[in-house]
Order: C-alpha cells, then structure tokens, then sequence
C-alpha cells in the first residue's frame, strides 16, 4: 500500500481490568487454530470477502522473529473508530447498535475475540486502513497485564498517516513475538479452520 503522508505519532489508550486479558485472551484462546478461526470471524464480521492467513515456514521457523498475519478487506477502521470501536474490550456490536455488515450474522464472541491474537503471541501490531487514512497500534501483552482487582487506562503507540486510494480499506493484524515452540501445520489449520 503506498502512502501519500508520513505516519504521524498518536497515542491510542485502553481500558484493563485485572487480569482481563489473562482470562479472556491468554486462556480463552490456548488452541492455535481457534485463536485463528476467531480473528477470521472478526474479519467476516468486518464484511470481509477474502481472509488471507500468513505462516512462518515450518523448516526455519523461530518463534522470536516470525510473524502470522490474518489479512482481510472488511470495512477497515479510521484512527477515531480503532479508538471507540476496537479498543473497547467486551464491546458488543449489536448492543451498540452497530450495522451488520452486507446482512451477515456476526460470528465473534462478543468484542473479545480480538484478544485472540494473545493466545498466539506476546505481541499484536494492528494495521488498518479506511476512507484515505492509514492506522496502526501495537498490543503488548506484558505491557497490558494488571494485576488482580485493579483497573487502570493503559497508553498504546500507535500512528496516522494518510494513503492515497480513498476507496482501499481493510485490516491486517500481526502477531509476533509467538508463543509455541513449533510452527503451525498448514494443512491441518485449513482444516480445523472449515471445520470452524
């Protein structure tokens, strides 16, 4: 994706209960292919039309250098709507009030799926891009972690910039940083992910 302006810095802010992601990201999402069938679901509930998933090559894989990404061309976010929409853990969707998008059911649980990624990685870098502006924000599960009982607004990196083609949109989350000692099979994610 070419961009026209330079990424200007912003910070991005979250809410976290204690042991919020702990709970509903980290244990929720211990299966690699369930934490995957439900950022793919999160991208259908974006009006996504294709998803593509990226794995690290099963022969060189290192868990500290290569990434996933789950790629797709739903509806994208601007920085504003990464802010109020995303970043809001347990938003509902629905009980928002919020359009479904092109007639589709949601199929994500309910504004946690997006910690899915932490059931993978200790890092989730999410970049998405809508209406010429192009937006990105890192998630660090060590750096979200609170303790038990406490709840505190946490501060995220994260840029602007603009871009371009106006009519581009879509969301491509990373993770990095990954978790398993072996790299995923991707014969057999394909089929755990139809089962799904």
């Amino acid at each position: 994706m070419t961009s026209s302006g330079a990424p200007v810095e912003k910070d991005f802010s979250i809410a976290v209960m204690g042991r919020t992601l702990e709970h509903l990201g980290v244990q929720m999402y211990k299966r690699r292919d369930a934490a995957l069938a439900e950022l793919v679901a999160n991208a259908w509930d974006a009006g996504a039309a294709e998803v593509e998933i990226t794995l690290p090559e099963p022969g060189t894989y290192n868990r500290q250098q290569d990434e996933i990404t789950v790629r797709d061309d739903g509806a994208g976010m601007t920085d504003e709507g990464l802010q109020s929409d995303y970043l809001v853990i347990g938003r509902n969707r629905r009980a928002a009030g919020q359009a479904e998008m092109g007639g589709r059911k949601p199929m994500g649980r309910k504004g946690i799926g997006k910690l899915a990624g932490f059931g993978l990685a200790q890092r989730m870098r999410v970049d998405t891009w809508r209406g010429g502006s192009y937006t990105t924000v890192t998630l660090d599960v060590e750096l979200l972690k609170t303790p038990a009982g406490d709840v505190r607004t946490l501060t995220l990196p994260g840029s602007v910039q603009t871009i371009p083609n106006t009519d581009d949109h879509g969301t491509c989350i990373t993770l990095s940083h990954l978790k398993h000692a072996t790299a995923l099979d991707p014969e057999a994610l394909r089929h755990n992910l139809a089962r799904n």
